[in-house]
């Protein structure tokens, strides 16, 4: 019996990490939390020291959204560096202009590629 509790219980653990970012709950760990006198770094003036509160706050994460995200800009840094080559092909009046904002999206795309990176530590 208790194993199937612990399987029902990962189940629920699962769809929540992947279904939470729809269905948001408040949770309670959203509460502020009263740090203890004896945890503060000693004040000067003891007598102006005040309540510390902490509010901790849980990030929820979608998995593979980052990895979604980094292939759709991949292509789309490849569509816009292709079409901007194109347009400066071209000999039309307004495909210059064009072409310089196809090459400043190539380089937003370029930027977020590069910021979202996985760091090593």
């Amino acid at each position: 019996m208790g194993l199937i509790k612990q399987l029902i219980r990962s189940l629920k653990r699962h769809i929540n990490n992947v279904f939470g970012f729809v269905f948001r709950k408040k949770d309670s760990s959203d509460e502020p939390i009263v740090v203890p006198r004896s945890w503060q770094k000693p004040e000067k003036f003891p007598e102006k020291a005040t309540k510390t509160t902490v509010i901790i706050r849980h990030k929820r994460k979608v998995p593979g959204l980052r990895q979604l995200n980094r292939v759709l800009a991949g292509a789309l840094l490849v569509i816009n560096f292709v079409f901007s080559q194109f347009l400066l092909g071209s000999v039309g009046i307004a495909a210059q202009p064009v072409f310089l904002i196809f090459m400043g999206n190539c380089y937003i795309i370029a930027k977020y590629l590069w910021g979202s990176r996985k760091k090593e530590e």
